[in-house]
């Protein structure tokens, strides 16, 4: 058993499995976009990106 779900089954044996919510959230970025915030940051101004 993974430890995360072994916290699951803790939260919901301690407070009740109508008061436990499992969120999970991914975020990802297009290759180009992530190459285009990099250079912002880094204050990279040339007109290649």
């Amino acid at each position: 058993m993974k430890v995360d779900q072994k916290v699951m089954d803790y939260m919901i044996e301690k407070y009740g499995s109508n008061q436990v919510a499992q969120i999970v959230t991914y975020g990802t970025m297009a290759a180009k976009s992530s190459v285009r915030d990099t250079a912002r940051v880094l204050d990279f101004t040339s007109g290649r990106c």
